[in-house]
């Protein structure tokens, strides 16, 4: 289900027509401007794509991607967003609706080393100045930023080549505070029952969408699949 804010559609229509005389682009500026929110439920999905019933070669036209060449790729049957090598520089795109509500979002993503040289990737709600979940290999540290600005950090330990999850969880709490919360971990290994990291914020997260983020250093592709939003009242355990 599609919620449309009335005045919002039509400042975005007016535009549309006069800058960008596409459809496509008119429905890309609606993501941008966050006209378009699909309803959530207090406790549900609110976004999935796993990219498997997507053309190969192509951009899903659910994302806005801010910089990169992502584009849907395959190994055999399995399909996956991808992150070219080159150039070696901070990519990032945008995806699901547009919230300031409790939120979880979660994603899967390989990378590889090369030599000394290793991918930093990661999950982020809120839009680009949101918050953002980290692995930065090089480093070797879990990173919780905030936009740009590291918040809280911790040692971490990548598994090159290995297919990574990555979970990213504000919600709100009785004393009007809100976690913020993350979870790692190899996909060939158990989920951990405990959160890798979190902190407290005194305010809620601002209105934004959900991202993923990509630095390829290692000149390897970075690859991306199974991106789900979850809506949550409370912190789920």
């Amino acid at each position: 289900m599609i919620g449309v804010s009335i005045p919002c559609f039509i400042g975005f229509l007016r535009m549309g027509l006069s800058m960008l005389g596409t459809m496509k682009g008119m429905m890309r500026l609606a993501l941008l401007l966050g006209c378009f929110s699909l309803a959530e439920s207090k406790a549900g999905t609110a976004y999935e794509n796993d990219f498997q019933d997507l053309a190969i070669g192509g951009e899903p036209n659910d994302f806005l991607v801010l910089d990169g060449a992502f584009q849907v790729q395959a190994d055999g049957e399995a399909r996956f967003l991808e992150l070219p090598g080159a150039p070696l520089d901070n990519f990032g795109a945008l995806f699901g609706p547009s919230s300031k509500t409790g939120r979880r979002i979660s994603v899967t993503i390989q990378g590889q080393s090369k030599g000394r040289l290793s991918p930093a990737f990661g999950v982020g709600m809120s839009g680009v100045g949101g918050f953002r979940l980290m692995v930065s290999a090089s480093k070797r540290k879990l990173e919780l930023l905030r936009g740009d600005e590291v918040i809280k950090s911790l040692e971490y330990r990548w598994k090159s080549e290995g297919w990574t999850r990555l979970v990213l969880e504000a919600s709100p709490q009785a004393d009007s505070t809100w976690l913020v919360r993350g979870k790692v971990w190899n996909v060939s290994d158990d989920e951990p029952e405990d959160w890798t990291i979190s902190l407290s914020n005194q305010s809620a997260p601002p209105r934004g969408k959900g991202s993923i983020w990509g630095h390829p250093y290692s000149g390897y592709p970075i690859r991306f699949d199974d991106i789900k939003v979850e809506a949550i009242s409370a912190a789920l355990k």
